[in-house]
């Protein structure tokens, strides 16, 4: 949280900044220019497309993409059946975000470089994939998960595949340059988590105690983003 609140003074703090090369960009009619850009940030590594709507008003469009996957020994089962069961369970967990994106970044000011954006992501509704093996059915907060044939556990955290969005930034264009680069830092609004699985079994009654997982995800609706983008003007 501390991090994040220097990163929005750091923001404020550039958007008092008066960027006379950007000026001239804020008088761009509709369509005069595009800018194409590739950033890295929290959401993956992207590529989008920008273009003038209004000089105050820019379009962007793109897509961006977060292949990430890593194996890790998960102890927090609780075994459903009075067998015995491996204590610990081996899981690898992949992070599937692909999305595109539509947005609308406004500059209040036509002599600063400060923006505020709005918009939409829209992709993939599985956030988190996970499997393992085991020879018993296992429990992840209030779901009951049976292995298959196979013994194969698998699970996934579905989000929403809409996913409205607002951020500010900072964007700067280099002097006598076509090159330029922009931060920036959002929150997309993803619903609220939950897990699924094709081989559920039965929800357990929990009574009003929530368990760890469950907690986690009634607050886990917004996933932040914090981006550094390369531009290039291409006309």
């Amino acid at each position: 949280m501390k991090n994040f609140s220097s990163l929005t003074i750091l923001l404020c703090f550039l958007a008092s900044l008066q960027i006379s090369t950007l000026s001239a960009q804020r008088n761009a009619k509709a369509f005069e220019h595009g800018v194409v850009a590739l950033d890295i940030g929290t959401t993956g590594i992207g590529f989008s497309f920008a273009t003038p709507l209004h000089p105050s008003v820019e379009l962007r469009a793109g897509i961006g993409a977060l292949p990430f996957s890593f194996k890790y020994t998960y102890d927090h089962f609780e075994p459903v059946s009075d067998q015995p069961m491996p204590t610990n369970i081996l899981l690898n967990a992949k992070i599937n975000m692909l999305n595109g994106h539509l947005l609308f970044d406004y500059f209040p000011s036509r002599n600063s470089s400060f923006f505020l954006t709005a918009g939409l992501y829209a992709g993939q509704n599985r956030m988190i994939l996970i499997s393992g093996q085991s020879t018993e059915p296992v429990q992840i907060g209030n779901l009951i998960i049976t292995p298959d044939e196979m013994g194969q556990v698998e699970g996934w955290m579905k989000i929403h595949a809409l996913k409205p969005y607002i951020g500010l930034g900072f964007e700067q264009t280099l002097s006598h340059s076509r090159f330029g680069f922009k931060f920036e830092l959002g929150a997309m609004f993803i619903g609220t988590p939950t897990i699924q699985s094709n081989k559920l079994s039965s929800l357990v009654d929990i009574g009003e105690k929530m368990s760890g997982i469950d907690r986690f995800l009634t607050r886990f609706k917004v996933y932040p983003k914090l981006s550094f983008q390369v531009n290039y003007r291409i006309f």
